[in-house]
């Protein structure tokens, strides 16, 4: 007999063809939130992996945090009722001091907030690198949207805004410490159909 989780997989593997790639460790980002939070559409799998080597081919000493995706079977993690499917990702904002990746240490959250204190670096916080976290931005807009359809894109730093139409400030002020980027559907899958 099946569990709920696993008839959850079933069924969305099997009607809707829907399947889900966990995020490796890898150079441009480390964990900042629990590994099982880490299940992503192939679309968004894509698009990590190609932006995690974009970004640590130019900071490999400033890797983003890469924050809650989706949990294994598409459902959201807790407290998070947006991240399903695997669309959507929080990449957290780069520390001014740098991070060791997860390909050198694959531990989760403790690292991060071991380096920057119980609370996770913000807009407002002096360890924030609004450069860098710009230049990340615009990495994403300017060099990966055209591959990869954004839907949305919070950050609640005007300055980070300013970089590209596509980033709003979110409604509840809650996204001073990280992005949050929801793509559409692949190129594609959309020519396919």
């Amino acid at each position: 007999m099946l569990h709920q989780r696993d008839r959850l997989d079933w069924v969305l593997r099997k009607e809707f063809g829907v399947s889900y790639v966990q995020a490796p460790p890898a150079r441009g980002y480390f964990f900042a939130r629990p590994h099982e939070h880490h299940w992503a559409s192939p679309n968004m799998a894509a698009f990590l992996d190609r932006l995690s080597e974009e970004w640590a081919a130019r900071h490999p000493a400033h890797p983003f945090g890469l924050g809650d995706i989706s949990l294994r079977n598409g459902l959201a993690p807790p407290v998070h009722h947006t991240h399903i499917l695997g669309s959507c990702v929080d990449i957290y904002v780069i520390h001014s001091a740098g991070h060791a990746s997860s390909l050198d240490d694959d531990r989760v959250d403790e690292r991060h907030r071991a380096a920057f204190g119980a609370k996770e670096s913000d807009i407002y916080e002096p360890d924030y690198d609004r450069e860098r976290t710009k230049e990340l931005a615009r990495l994403i807009c300017l060099h990966l949207l055209p591959d990869f359809p954004m839907v949305q894109f919070l950050c609640d730093d005007p300055e980070v805004q300013a970089v590209h139409e596509k980033i709003r400030p979110s409604k509840r002020n809650d996204h001073r410490d990280h992005f949050h980027i929801q793509l559409g559907e692949a190129k594609e899958a959309r020519r396919k159909k």
